[in-house]
Formats: structure tokens, sequence, C-alpha cells
């Protein structure tokens, strides 16, 4: 990284719109002999995984890494994966991704992931959150490709700020998009854009004043017959109170569960207990925690 810089938080004001730090990872995961490896992986610039882990069975484990530690102005992720047929994988990250103050010229820091799940596969993505510090310029998008026959759980998390530390955010902006497609038809299409003044983050029809926000996607379309069923457990599972709140619905083959929190780990803590609650059910699968969400 440019020696310029000091600290993350305080912006580059000696960087502008053609600055550009890349990284790209793709990982394509293979049934093998009753177990699943990762059979192909491309990175360029600072995205790696840890090695597989095998807490389970033939199921693969992998972490994603950024040694760096979060995004500047001009930084671009890009993270593809492939899960093939009868395949099934983990993937998860040891921290938090965060998102640093812009430089002066406002250059945005934009991360892309696509998600590809074959005929018979499984996967769980379930990163931690992402940490938005003040005035940054952040565009994130992720793109899910499913088959009928697949089975997907997947969560993102996202915080304005980090209070407990103190940082605030006051001040940027977020442009956030997600599609769902099984077989290529459109299910899920939604977006969330901050406004100049930041009062979807107060607002009622916004964050209601909550510094935290997550959504859980549960989507296994040949046991469309049991979401009922399974929303109702959801349901069963959340937490609502003055500093959490928690909903389940389901709509064009997918379950959601939507969360908005004064508190981070509160809000993960919620997740991973519907996590646990609902992996019997939907994956034919106790829950494993993996060690890294436990140190």
């Amino acid at each position: 990284m440019n020696a310029a810089v000091h600290n993350p938080l305080d912006g580059l004001s000696s960087y502008g719109s053609d600055r550009a730090w890349e990284a790209n990872l793709h990982l394509s995961y293979s049934l093998k002999s009753n177990r699943t490896i990762v059979s192909n992986m491309r990175f360029k610039g600072p995205l790696r995984v840890q090695r597989p882990f095998y807490p389970e069975q033939g199921r693969c484990h992998t972490y994603l890494l950024h040694p760096p530690g979060g995004m500047v102005s001009g930084d671009k992720i890009d993270i593809s994966v492939d899960v093939n047929e009868g395949a099934e994988s983990f993937i998860t990250t040891p921290s938090a991704g965060k998102l640093y103050g812009a430089d002066s010229e406002n250059v945005v820091q934009t991360q892309n992931i696509e998600l590809n799940v074959a005929d018979n596969a499984t996967l769980e993505f379930l990163p931690q959150e992402n940490i938005l510090f003040d005035r940054a310029n952040g565009k994130l998008s992720t793109s899910i490709n499913l088959s009928k026959s697949s089975k997907f759980i997947a969560w993102d998390m996202l915080s304005f700020g980090r209070p407990h530390g103190g940082y605030h955010f006051k001040s940027g902006s977020l442009d956030q998009l997600l599609q769902i497609k099984i077989d290529g038809k459109l299910v899920l299409h939604e977006g969330f854009k901050t406004d100049d003044d930041l009062t979807i983050l107060s607002s009622p029809v916004g964050m209601m004043g909550h510094l935290h926000m997550g959504s859980l996607f549960i989507v296994v379309p040949e046991k469309i017959e049991h979401y009922v069923a399974w929303t109702e457990q959801a349901r069963e599972l959340l937490v609502n109170d003055e500093t959490l709140r928690m909903a389940a619905t389901q709509r064009n083959g997918v379950l959601m569960i939507r969360a908005l929190s004064d508190d981070i780990e509160m809000l993960r803590n919620a997740f991973i207990k519907v996590w646990q609650g609902l992996r019997l059910a939907v994956l034919e699968q106790e829950p494993v925690m993996p060690r890294i969400w436990l140190t």
C-alpha cells in the first residue's frame, strides 16, 4: 500500500479517480470420491483462502482472506464461486470487511460477488459483516445463480460505523444490489441506497435509527412445499426487543429473515441461532459451527 497512507479512516487526499487496486478470486468446488475439493482457484491481488477444512465428512469449509483488512478509495474486489454438481461447500470469513473513508475525490469502493450453484450442489455463504466507516463510498453487488435441485443458505450483514470503537458513520454513501436467479429466472431483485442526507438510516421505512442490518436467505427449490413450516420454525427462533427487530417471510421460492439491530454481535448471534435451528431441516445435516466463529 502507498506510504502516503497514515490512517485509512482519514481518507487519502493525494489520490484521485485513476487510482485502483483490484483483487480477484475465483473458486470452483467439485465432488471427488465422496468429498468436495477446491478443484480450481485463480487469484490476483490481495485475496486468498486458507486451506480447506473438513469438520463434517465431505463438506468443504473455506475461509476467505483479504489481508489488507479493508477497502480504501479505488479498491475493487471481485469474487466468483462455482459449486459444481453434487459438491457441498461452506464459505465464511475470519473477520468483518471494512470500507474506509473515501479520498478527496470520493472515489468509489467496489465489491462484486457471483455465486453459482449447480444441480444437486449445496452452498452456505456466511461471511461476517461489512462495516462502513465515516465518508465511505461503497458499491456492493451480489449475484446468485441457482439450479432447481440446488440448496443454498446465505446471509448479508452491514454496519454503519463501529460505535463501540467510537467510529460513527456521519456521512458517506452505499449502493447495494442483490439478485437471486433459479434456472435463469429472476426470483429476487432488491437494492439499498442511501440518500444524500442519510435520512434512510432514521426513517420508519428505512433502518428506523438502527445502525446494523442483515438478511438471511434460504433457497431449496425442490422443497418449496416445506417453506411454510420452515418460516414458522424460523419465527419461533427470532428475537424481538428494543435493540433487535427480526421478521421472517417467504416469497417466490426464497425464505427471508430480516433484522435491524443496535448491536452487530447480537444480530450475528441471532442469525447463527436461526441457521442452527433450520439447518437440519433444510440441508439434512446437523449444524457444525466453524472454528473461526468461536475465536
